[in-house]
């Protein structure tokens, strides 16, 4: 049996081929310790200039790696603010120091290393006049959110609607996506502006739910647009409740009159009862005669079946 050197050949030149790229992605895979949770992108419109805010979760998933974090930010950034979130008995939101980052080329150099297994939270703060840039991912993340007011719209290959949320009364469109890997780009362009949108006044960081987009739609082209919704609903409410109290009492008001109306014809009922005993005992005296208490006692026997039947129907009703 002959052995072909070339086949050989080839097969260990694959193998070779096969196993380096299996190792080069585990080792690119195991030197990927740093990841971003979450990153949250608020973009605001305010006498037309973008206000940005950046919320980034970064967390070390290695017990000795330390190393720099970096952001990227859009061309024609400024006005940058970085700070950190503290997380012991309270939280805590703090600037942080010049000297522990560098900007060049739109892009943001952090010198606050974390330690192996902890997470930190920092946010960025910017303006900008023009908001169109293709971001891209320097590390893996699990989600990221891009929300834009209403009146705001917003383009993006990567990220895909998620409905409306509400933060301190302002509505969002939520844009987003999750499990992207690092080097993946996403594109961020305001399309067109109805106005300036809905300026927000407080951290926006906040729990509340998320509204359906044909809700707030419906809502948007009624002739209340203008007015405060949640005024409409306490309203809505206190009218409910008005119509509820005012139909109990009605239905008190008839069965308080039902009530007096059996009383009263229980005693009509007594009485004719009585006026028959009288009229039979009568007759028994002789004090009048038959066909006088034949007459008398079958007018009473109506009369008596009349509301004895009436008892009945306001019994049964």
């Amino acid at each position: 049996m002959k052995i072909n050197k070339g086949k050989i050949l080839w097969i260990l030149i694959l193998f070779f081929v096969i196993s380096f790229s299996s190792t080069a992605t585990f080792w690119a895979q195991e030197n990927e310790k740093v990841k971003v949770e979450e990153q949250l992108i608020l973009i605001n419109n305010i006498d037309g200039q973008f206000e940005i805010k950046e919320l980034y979760q970064f967390t070390n998933r290695d017990e000795s790696l330390q190393e720099d974090l970096i952001i990227n930010l859009p061309e024609g950034a400024e006005n940058i603010y970085i700070s950190k979130k503290e997380f012991g008995d309270e939280e805590k939101t703090l600037e942080l120091e010049s000297k522990k980052y560098t900007i060049k080329d739109n892009q943001i150099t952090i010198t606050e290393n974390i330690s192996g297994g902890q997470s930190i939270s920092l946010l960025v703060f910017y303006t900008i006049e023009n908001l169109q840039t293709l971001r891209t991912l320097n590390y893996p993340t699990d989600q990221v959110y891009v929300l834009v007011p209403l009146g705001l719209n917003l383009e993006s290959d990567l990220l895909h609607s998620s409905g409306i949320k509400v933060l301190d009364e302002v509505h969002f469109q939520v844009f987003g996506n999750h499990d992207l890997k690092k080097g993946e780009e996403f594109l961020l362009r305001i399309i067109s502006s109805a106005g300036e949108g809905e300026k927000v006044t407080k951290e926006y960081m906040s729990t509340t739910g998320f509204h359906s987009v044909s809700h707030l739609t419906r809502w948007a082209d009624s002739p209340l647009a203008t007015t405060n919704p949640h005024l409409w609903l306490v309203f809505l409410f206190l009218l409910g409740l008005g119509f509820l109290f005012f139909t109990l009492f009605l239905l008190r008001t008839k069965e308080d009159k039902k009530t007096q109306d059996i009383v009263y014809l229980i005693a009509k009922q007594e009485r004719l009862l009585r006026r028959i005993g009288d009229l039979d005992l009568k007759r028994k005296n002789e004090e009048i005669d038959q066909k006088t208490h034949e007459e008398l006692r079958k007018q009473y026997k109506q009369l008596l079946i009349k509301v004895k039947l009436r008892i009945q129907s306001l019994g049964e009703g």
